[in-house]
């Protein structure tokens, strides 16, 4: 890759190191670099591409991974709807608003058992929902399930909910 990179005139900054490491920021320094050399890139002609897909995130969904990373979750979240599966940051979240989570007795933290791994991560969204609706949140229809599916819309409406705190 940074062979052809320097055939292109692109590798100004970026060693075989950074790539391996995974640097996301000198990453993203390489490809603004080769978007700046190569401007005109059009989207292939007759190719079965759902372009939305690549597209990325909305604005919305955008707004409320900023506002979750701003208040110093761990994990770091990077897909939205991915990374709130297992609802631990979701619970940090409550945390966050002055909603007692308990982490003792109801959490399940990894490493998750290697059978029931998706039982646990269901039973943390759970406990999410249920914290939700002791915190008077409006979760009509919203099932830990839906959580862990990542089903965007109510995702979205929990963490919303949550937001407006």
């Amino acid at each position: 890759m940074l062979q052809e990179a320097d055939r292109l005139g692109c590798r100004q900054f970026v060693t075989p190191a950074d790539v391996v490491s995974g640097n996301p920021k000198l990453n993203l320094a390489f490809v603004a670099n080769l978007f700046n050399k190569y401007p005109a890139l059009t989207k292939p002609e007759g190719e079965d591409i759902d372009w939305g897909l690549l597209e990325g995130e909305t604005r919305e969904e955008r707004t409320f991974r900023n506002w979750m990373n701003s208040l110093g979750v761990n994990p770091h979240v990077n897909h939205l709807y991915g990374d709130l599966q297992d609802a631990l940051v979701i619970l940090q979240l409550y945390e966050k608003i002055k909603v007692h989570v308990d982490w003792s007795n109801k959490v399940n933290t990894p490493p998750y058992p290697k059978i029931g791994t998706k039982m646990k991560k269901l039973e943390n969204c759970n406990y999410a929902v249920e914290l939700g609706k002791s915190a008077k949140f409006s979760l009509v229809g919203i099932g830990g399930q839906d959580l862990n599916d990542g089903n965007p819309t109510l995702t979205l409406a929990v963490v919303w909910q949550l937001m407006r705190r």
